[in-house]
């Protein structure tokens, strides 16, 4: 691996861990509240019915629940492994954070670059309360981190069209409305958003196409057959595996006026109206 590669490297891994882990230590560090009996009272809650889980009831049937059952079921597989425990269950909440603030900082240096990232992520610390939010056994960060993590693989998918992405996406989605309902309404949102891209997309690729095939960008392709054979109406004489050969690689038709070619990538009726007399001769040139 030579320096350059070497080096970019360690930037890019700098910018993938460095945010979130920064952020888990200045948490593990400085946060007051680890060790208190409770951050809000929501707490009591979700940890009354993770215990539950474990001792054998049912949820929504044995358990009164108003919040999707994700949280719940994780914080009983971690009891299970650990035993019961608040710092632990503060810990998961602290991860799902942590995954929340690289998922925006990844986010955001796709959309406008690496100091924006910087800059919205110090802003993010500064927020009120969600330092609190960050460690409170709650279901509002996990489903938020979730949503944020799902767009941030909605972007990658508009950068990439890798369809891994977009399912990736979904699922990850799902999992953020099994934690809390309120993310769902961000579904219309992000359908709104691919709906749009392939519309405006499309119209982009169709309007670039027609500026390719307009008239105005059609060449002579007489000065590519000098070394063939040019002779009689509509190209009658004309050698047209030495005209292929001397087109560029792409050119999938040939529209023949006269004893002169016009080349072009793609032919359409507009450009036969404006040339009278002329007919198109389509062959595959890859």
């Amino acid at each position: 691996m030579s320096k350059n590669k070497l080096n970019q490297f360690l930037l890019e891994f700098a910018w993938q861990i460095g945010p979130p882990l920064t952020y888990g230590v200045l948490m593990l560090r400085f946060f007051p509240y680890w060790r208190d009996i409770w951050i809000s009272f929501d707490e009591g809650y979700n940890l009354m019915k993770a215990m539950m889980v474990v001792k054998g009831f049912t949820l929504y049937s044995q358990i009164w629940s108003d919040q999707p059952p994700l949280l719940t079921y994780l914080l009983a597989w971690m009891y299970r492994l650990n035993g019961y425990s608040i710092y632990s269950s503060r810990l998961l909440i602290l991860a799902f954070s942590c995954v929340m603030v690289w998922s925006i900082v990844q986010f955001l240096r796709l959309a406008w670059g690496n100091m924006p990232a910087l800059l919205a992520v110090i802003i993010l610390f500064l927020v009120p309360y969600f330092p609190t939010l960050s460690a409170a056994v709650m279901v509002g960060q996990p489903s938020l981190a979730m949503a944020s993590v799902s767009l941030l693989f909605l972007a990658v998918w508009h950068r990439r069209r890798q369809q891994i992405f977009l399912a990736l996406s979904a699922l990850v989605f799902c999992l953020s409305i099994l934690t809390k309902l309120f993310t769902g309404s961000l579904a219309l949102v992000f359908v709104v958003g691919l709906v749009a891209s392939e519309y405006f997309g499309a119209e982009k690729d169709e309007v670039s196409s027609q500026r390719t095939t307009s008239p105005d960008n059609l060449l002579p392709a007489g000065c590519l057959a000098h070394s063939t054979s040019c002779a009689g109406r509509d190209g009658a004489g004309l050698s047209t595996s030495a005209l292929v050969d001397a087109l560029p690689a792409g050119v999938d038709a040939i529209l023949f006026c006269g004893t002169f070619g016009v080349k072009t990538s793609l032919v359409s009726p507009p450009i036969v109206d404006h040339h009278p007399g002329c007919h198109v001769s389509r062959r595959s040139f890859r």
